[in-house]
């Protein structure tokens, strides 16, 4: 009897052992958080980088600062009116919330981007393990999206934020729509569409959520499922896409240095191949990326290997692998359809924008991964994984020190890019902010060599040499602006300005004289100066 007890216990003992989880699937909640801590947390002390951020925060700062505004922020275009054709409340109200405890200091706007981060790692994986991608493959995927280097600019970048919220809220719609046409419960169908109402509120990418579910349908229920499941979702769906469309046109107008659709997409189409390269070579990630040949053609030869694997290695779930395919596309296209018309003189797209779509490439990288039976519990699979994680984190934690405020910011756009002259021209505007003269001069001369038919930054040259007295360059930087655009009024009253604080009254008289023949207003009190 008492060895049957014993083999009774030891069978038990077995059993327990067989179905506890491992420890890192116990606590998988905390390890992503402490992840994140460590890679992250040094950019909860980091400033503004001045690209967004403080248009918004401090220079909307009454705007922001008070919780009275929030009903504000749905009848308000993104960045305050500043002529942005986007419409996210949003982002606006979660700046608002980080006003209340931050004031404008960065602080509490980087440690809400790095719970914001969190949050969509913590529901990822939640949603991977609704794919029926396995717990431990869930795992090594949610760590990986936790720390890529190329998300750092959506999660160390204030502005960054849109991709945040906008992500976080679609795996979450997406998530609950998945378990509703699992069980058809009443809540999980509200929850779904509050969070895809968030999602669209967030960003305007998000708007192509619909076609994603119906695609999920269509590759994972198409046997069975019912049309009459989809007509409340329909409803819903077009509801709310219809409400959004309403409020925007009311509230954005729309400029007219854009370009939409084919054209937009067109111009833009090498994103892609960039975009692939970068996710899987994440090696000297420029802070605001433009195109490259030799990125552009490996990232492309990349891709189409991603499309052809599977016909090569029959062993894999087409369905789940096509599903991740269209998944990275269809959230990667509608960015592309925008174009600037001054885009090729700046950055030709943002890295935040790869936040959602990632997901997709992930989707099908687990897919390659069961395939290979890979296992973190054998050593050698375990080595390999902490490997790359280590490596990815480490890239990741340099990455994120090139936002550390707006000057090193600057300084890395303009290394990583340095035929482009917009990055010299926010260099030397962070120069002015410091009233470092000289810099800036040195900057935006860098910038008129590459673009000298730009008049901006000859009006910033001339500021930039009266600030330090040095009047006879400013004159010349004036004469060389009206070039190229002749009888410019403020220039002209710049000019006359300028010979006054030089002491040449003869030529500023003489140019007040032609500034009041063209129009401008000179002060009596002006004309008396000059006639002492």
């Amino acid at each position: 009897m008492k060895n049957n007890k014993k083999n009774k216990n030891s069978h038990s003992d077995k059993l327990k052992k067989i179905t506890v989880e491992p420890f890192y699937l116990r606590h998988w909640k905390v390890l992503f958080l402490i992840v994140i801590l460590i890679v992250y947390g040094q950019t909860i002390s980091f400033d503004f980088v001045h690209l967004d951020d403080t248009k918004i925060i401090v220079d909307n700062h009454d705007k922001i600062s008070k919780l009275s505004n929030i009903p504000d922020a749905f009848v308000t275009q993104y960045g305050f009116d500043q002529g942005s054709p986007y419409y996210r409340p949003i982002i606006l109200i979660s700046f608002i919330i980080d006003s209340q405890f931050s004031g404008i200091s960065p602080v509490f706007y980087h440690i809400s981007n790095i719970i914001f981060h969190y949050l969509t790692v913590y529901f990822l994986f939640l949603l991977f393990v609704e794919l029926k991608i396995s717990k431990q493959i869930a795992f090594i995927l949610s760590l990986i999206f936790a720390v890529h280097p190329v998300l750092t600019n959506a999660v160390v970048w204030i502005a960054g934020r849109n991709d945040l919220l906008a992500c976080l809220f679609s795996v979450l719609s997406f998530l609950y729509f998945i378990k509703y046409t699992a069980n058809r419960t009443t809540k999980n169908f509200i929850l779904h569409i509050i969070f895809f109402l968030i999602a669209i509120l967030s960003k305007e990418v998000s708007l192509i959520l619909p076609l994603l579910f119906l695609i999920y349908i269509f590759f994972y229920y198409r046997v069975g499922f019912k049309l009459s499941y989809l007509y409340k979702f329909l409803l819903a769906w077009v509801g709310s896409i219809i409400l959004f469309q309403i409020i925007k046109s009311n509230v954005v107008s729309e400029l007219g240095n854009l370009t939409y659709g084919i054209p937009a997409i067109i111009n833009n189409i090498q994103v892609i191949p960039e975009i692939i390269f970068k996710i899987f070579i994440p090696i000297n990630i420029s802070v605001l990326p433009t195109f490259t040949l030799t990125k552009s053609i490996i990232g492309a030869l990349i891709f189409i290997t991603i499309l052809l694997l599977p016909l090569v290695r029959k062993s894999f779930d087409k369905k789940n692998y096509y599903f991740g395919v269209i998944w990275f596309l269809i959230f990667v296209l509608p960015g592309l359809a925008i174009y600037y018309d001054d885009q090729s003189s700046k950055f030709d797209y943002l890295d935040s924008r790869i936040y959602l779509p990632i997901i997709g490439v992930l989707i099908f990288s687990g897919e390659i991964l069961m395939n290979l039976k890979i296992d973190i519990e054998k050593k050698k699979h375990l080595y390999i994984f902490s490997a790359v994680l280590i490596i990815i984190s480490v890239l990741t934690f340099i990455q994120s020190n090139k936002y550390e405020n707006a000057i090193v910011f600057a300084e890395s756009a303009v290394l990583s890019n340095p035929q482009k002259p917009f990055f010299y021209h926010k260099l030397a505007d962070y120069y002015f902010e410091v009233r470092d003269y000289p810099k800036a001069i040195f900057y935006i001369k860098n910038a008129i060599q590459l673009d000298p038919k730009n008049s901006l930054y000859y009006k910033n040259l001339i500021l930039a040499y009266s600030n330090i007295k040095e009047y006879d360059n400013a004159v010349n930087a004036i004469y060389e602006a009206l070039k190229l655009t002749p009888n410019n009024p403020e220039l002209i009253r710049g000019l006359m300005i300028i010979y006054y604080k030089k002491g040449d009254k003869r030529n500023a008289l003489r140019i007040a004289n032609e500034y009041k023949s063209q129009g401008g207003i000179v002060d009596r009190e002006f004309y008396e100066m000059l006639n002492k």
